[in-house]
């Protein structure tokens, strides 16, 4: 099979690295992703992944861009005509839209070409009668199938409108050999932030968002420091970045420097940045938290941390229940409840949760669930079903 991806991300978040993972380990088929130049083309590239640059391939940001349906409208026919020239040149035998952005120009595109298509539907968890949905609803007509990442995009999917049997549930998955617990600590953040080894250093590890709910992580940290009163020392830190320079994201980020001044925090809580290092990020965290104040499509950084040996704590929606037993490989508090949150912190830094038989029950569980080698075999079994013939 020839496979043709279409990206419209500049920026890389856990789509993006799924979506890689993926390519790489299909090594089988050639493979072309279409995309803008960014940060992920470059990562794609030196990964040794063919590439095609086409910076008109953007998203349809309505929050921050009134006129993106507009826009769209306009460069639509044009981008339309290069991407179904694109797929004839490579003759690509399936096109595959990464997400729902790129849907309204790979559909169409595809069609004209003559090629089969599918999409795999990473965000977000949609909602019936919203415009989204709505939208999902039209463009399906220019889809021939949907992987969904986790049953809460299927059902997300299928409220749309979109038939059940057109849908496909497949869990991103994990290298487990190389995320795999390790003992010691790899000291890449703590020494940049003077952290002392005997702290417990808790993580959220999301790019800088406000549905992301770093807010909430904030307000539970404050609780935590005044309501619980925990001995054991504890620093929260923030790996991540304001996603493709997106101003909502960089309102949000001072919003949050304001919040944490306001509370007294600034000796508590670090922005650690982006790290590409992962693996070793999580080496160095004792706790990852997921604080989402929305739904997740199925949040890569629990089950990396899960598989790390690191204990997390994830909100209640979305794909997160679906990875997480609560109370038995990690745990599930009400979205958007500091308190709840706080609470759960404070029992593991007193010590009044064993946290040993909750990290063996979430490595055992990635391991079962979120094996990549399965995610590629379900995947190219897919692909091979919906390619032209």
């Amino acid at each position: 099979m020839r496979l043709l991806f279409v990206s419209h991300r500049r920026d890389v978040s856990g789509g993006e690295i799924c979506t890689q993972r993926i390519i790489e380990r299909l090594r089988g088929h050639p493979v072309l992703v279409v995309l803008p130049e960014g940060a992920f083309s470059r990562r794609l590239t030196e990964a040794g992944i063919d590439v095609h640059i086409e910076n008109a391939l953007t998203s349809m940001t309505r929050s921050e861009d009134p006129y993106a349906f507009l826009k769209l409208a306009g460069r639509l026919p044009a981008l339309v005509r290069r991407l179904s020239r694109k797929m004839r040149e490579f003759e690509a035998d399936l096109v595959i839209s990464n997400a729902l952005g790129p849907l309204p120009y790979a559909g169409p595109a595809a069609r004209l070409a003559g090629v089969p298509n599918v999409c795999i539907h990473y965000h977000p968890v949609l909602k019936p009668g919203t415009a989204d949905a709505r939208l999902v609803f039209l463009l399906s007509k220019f889809c021939d199938g949907f992987v969904a990442v986790s049953e809460a995009m299927k059902r997300g999917l299928q409220l749309s409108g979109v038939r059940p049997e057109r849908i496909e549930t497949i869990y991103n998955g994990l290298d487990t050999e190389f995320y795999s617990p390790s003992p010691g600590r790899s000291n890449l953040l703590r020494p940049t932030w003077q952290i002392a080894p005997e702290v417990k250093l808790i993580g959220l590890v999301a790019t800088l968002f406000e549905a992301k709910g770093h807010h909430v992580a904030i307000e539970a940290v404050r609780l935590l420091r005044d309501d619980f009163r925990s001995n054991t020392a504890w620093q929260l830190i923030f790996i991540g970045d304001v996603f493709e320079n997106s101003k909502m994201g960089a309102d949000y980020q001072l919003r949050l420097q304001q919040q944490i001044e306001s509370a007294g925090l600034k000796d508590k809580v670090i922005f650690g940045g982006r790290q590409s290092r992962m693996r070793e990020v999580y080496q160095d965290l004792d706790m990852v938290l997921n604080a989402s104040i929305e739904p997740e499509p199925l949040g890569t950084t629990i089950y990396e941390a899960m598989a790390m040996g690191r204990l997390a704590i994830a909100s209640n929606l979305g794909g997160s229940p679906e990875i997480i037993e609560d109370g038995k490989s990690g745990f599930l508090v009400p979205a958007g409840d500091s308190r709840a949150l706080a609470g759960i912190l404070a029992q593991v830094l007193q010590g009044e949760i064993d946290p040993a038989p909750i990290l063996q029950a979430a490595r055992q569980r990635v391991e079962e669930v979120f094996d990549l080698k399965d995610t590629v075999r379900r995947y190219d079994e897919y692909f091979a079903t919906h390619a032209r013939k």
